[in-house]
């Protein structure tokens, strides 16, 4: 009896050992382990409570108890012998891949296979966007289908093959059609793009890439010439760019060729717009693709192509003005790799060309022999009477008077507020080409030659003075920065004026004369008027500690204005000694000192007031009582020097933003 309850023990490590090994799943039986650890449970418990319980001997139920435990164990003991020579754990020919941590066995999970969806519930998901989870189902279709017919399946039903031949591939097109979708809604879309959609076409793409160099030569020589080959989706994708950017480019607004405008308008569209969408390109897209992609190279080069094919089909083929072919051939052959369009700071491809030689070429044949026409008029008709002749060309002038005064208006109207490189480029274009244009009306004295002189004076007077505006409304908000408790510390505001004036005033140089000193130097006289303008409002007055500091900062910026503006060639050397008498005269303490400075900046600015003289002062912090005896010494000198020449004018132009009643 004890024998049998021994054996009846799988309690035992080594008993619960086998059962754990045939309670693999990799055994024929289902189950089968798991049944035998729950009788080994159950008869061990019954084992426990038997030896709690005392019965007495020769009791049916205990009899019975023994032959049952002594059945069951010996057909356990048979039914491991016989799982030992099916299951040997260390056969080279095991399936089930254990390892053993601790004495415990682990299995590893077998690989999930691929989802089986119907072609209805694959089209259903393609709709819902979960791109991925489609892609795979396609595959395992298309596997499916290429396995069974390379076993004959479909031999003798050729017809059931290409049929689903053809779900596949409708799948497949449906798919990328869906991709195609997402990548052209990728630009259009502003802050709703869908950025893991964009990863999973990119994920899709390759891994679409990878199967094809896998495939067969079997598999590529099936019936149905649409499964198992390469779908050079990568090659596709790189296509629905193309046809993206020509769409974004033919949506651009183009009004009626009536209207004076509809070029400049359209052109300049297409400037910002393209700009845009490759910045976007730039900034949210290609952080979503590999580098082997090149997302923005596929771009630029995309809507390269797109602009050339629109300007060669859509616009050369109208009927251009002269005004219409020169706008155009500067828009290609300036506009386009300028700063404004594909030489932009975050762009900055410029070695691209619009248009092919041959086009740019009958581009200028035809703008020159607008040009020409011009003077073949006053020659042809020389030619038929010599009393036509100055008629002809009194009526060009005339046409120039008309022509220069809607021109200026144009460009003004055009650049009204942006200081920029190309808008001094072309004012400076605009200025020189008048100048030249005055000088063929100086030969006769009639009537339309002198309103062609006055009209070119005009225009070059006005647009001076929009230049000036523009600069003015550009450096104003900085200047109104300096001389601040914030301008103590930092200087960006002033290093911000240095450098407008030295990248977009540099075009200044090409100026021709008499006009390229006055522009210059009124760019000079412009910069220390702006900066002593804020040393006159009385915005703060400096302490002890804070005079040296701010005299130090004044020199070093007085220094680098000058030197800003003699690199343009500014001939007003009265100028540059204005910004550090003043720093000078703020970090001295002893009245006799200040004095002394005080005859230097009245001798060299006399027509400085006694209220610039109070705002110096205001600045510098002095207390009320030396504040007074310097006024008085001040009041002196003015007493004794006679009043400046009128060219030599400074603080007079500058007003006090206080009047000072009494010191």
């Amino acid at each position: 009896m004890e024998e049998k309850d021994l054996n009846l023990d799988f309690s035992n490590n080594k008993r619960s050992s086998q059962i754990s090994t045939l309670d693999s799943p990799d055994d024929g039986s289902p189950g089968k382990g798991t049944f035998l650890k729950s009788l080994s449970f159950r008869l061990s418990k019954r084992n426990s409570k038997k030896k709690d319980t005392q019965e007495e001997p020769g009791s049916p139920e205990k009899k019975e108890t023994t032959d049952l435990q002594h059945v069951i164990g010996n057909k356990l003991r048979n039914s491991f012998r016989s799982s030992r020579k099916k299951l040997d754990i260390n056969s080279s020919d095991n399936k089930c891949d254990n390892m053993f941590v601790n004495g415990e066995t682990l299995r590893e999970e077998p690989p999930q296979e691929k989802e089986i969806l119907s072609v209805m519930e694959i089209n259903e998901i393609i709709t819902q966007n979960q791109l991925e989870r489609a892609f795979g189902s396609i595959q395992v279709m298309e596997d499916n289908l290429l396995k069974e017919y390379k076993k004959g399946i479909y031999k003798s039903n050729e017809s059931e093959y290409k049929r689903k031949a053809k779900d596949v591939d409708m799948l497949y097109d449906k798919l990328f059609k869906q991709m195609t979708s997402i990548v052209k809604n990728s630009l259009v879309q502003e802050d709703q793009m869908d950025e893991q959609m964009v990863r999973s076409v990119v994920h899709i793409i390759d891994e679409e890439s990878k199967k094809n160099r896998k495939l067969s030569v079997e598999e590529a020589k099936l019936v149905s010439p649409s499964l198992g080959i390469p779908r050079k989706w990568k090659t596709l994708w790189k296509g629905v760019i193309k046809e993206n950017a020509m769409e974004r480019v033919r949506s651009v607004p183009m009004a009626s060729t009536t209207e004076r405008r509809w070029l400049a308008d359209h052109l300049e569209l297409l400037n910002r717009n393209i700009v845009q969408d490759l910045l976007k390109v730039k900034n949210s897209l290609k952080p979503l693709y590999p580098d082997e992609y090149d997302v923005f190279g596929t771009y630029v080069r995309s809507f390269n192509d797109s602009l050339s094919s629109h300007i060669t089909g859509e616009i050369l083929s109208k009927s251009l003005t002269f005004s219409q072919m020169h706008g155009l051939l500067d828009w290609v052959l300036n506009i386009y790799i300028s700063d404004s369009f594909m030489g932009h700071p975050d762009i900055n491809v410029t070695k691209l060309s619009l248009l092919d030689d041959e086009c740019i070429q009958r581009l200028k044949s035809d703008y020159q022999s607008e040009l020409q026409m011009t003077g073949n008029h006053i020659r042809e008709s020389a030619k038929l009477s010599k009393d036509l002749e100055t008629p002809t060309f009194h009526v060009c002038m005339g046409e120039l008077s008309t022509f220069t005064e809607r021109l200026v208006s144009e460009f003004t109207s055009f650049f009204s507020g942006s200081f920029t490189g190309l808008f001094v480029q072309y004012l400076v274009i605009y200025v020189n080409s008048f100048l030249k244009l005055r000088n063929n009306p100086n030969q006769s004295d009639a009537e339309p030659c002198t309103q062609a002189v006055t009209s070119i004076d005009n225009a070059n007077d006005t647009l001076k003075k929009h230049f000036f505006k523009v600069f003015s409304s550009y450096t104003l908000p900085y200047f109104k920065k300096l001389i601040t408790k914030k301008w103590l510390s930092q200087r960006t505001d002033f290093n911000a004026i240095i450098k407008s004036t030295k990248e977009q005033c540099q075009y200044l140089k090409y100026l021709i004369a008499p006009l390229d000193k006055e522009f210059v130097n009124d760019v000079h006289k412009h910069l220390v008027k702006g900066y002593l303008t804020e040393i006159m409002k009385r915005k703060m007055s400096l302490t002890m500690s804070q005079r040296k500091k701010a005299s130090q900062i004044m020199n070093q910026e007085g220094t680098d204005l000058n030197s800003a503006v003699q690199d343009l060639g500014s001939a007003h050397e009265y100028l540059f000694s204005a910004i550090h008498c003043i720093a000078e005269i703020i970090c001295l303490r002893k009245r006799e000192e200040i004095q002394s400075k005080l005859d230097i900046l009245y001798q060299t600015y006399p027509d400085i007031s006694d209220e610039h003289i109070f705002s110096i002062f205001h600045l510098q912090g002095i207390r009320r009582s030396k504040k007074t005896l310097l006024m008085n010494y001040f009041r002196g000198l003015q007493r004794m020097e006679p009043h400046p020449p009128p060219n030599q004018t400074l603080f007079s132009e500058i007003e006090n933003s206080t009047r000072t009643t009494c010191f």
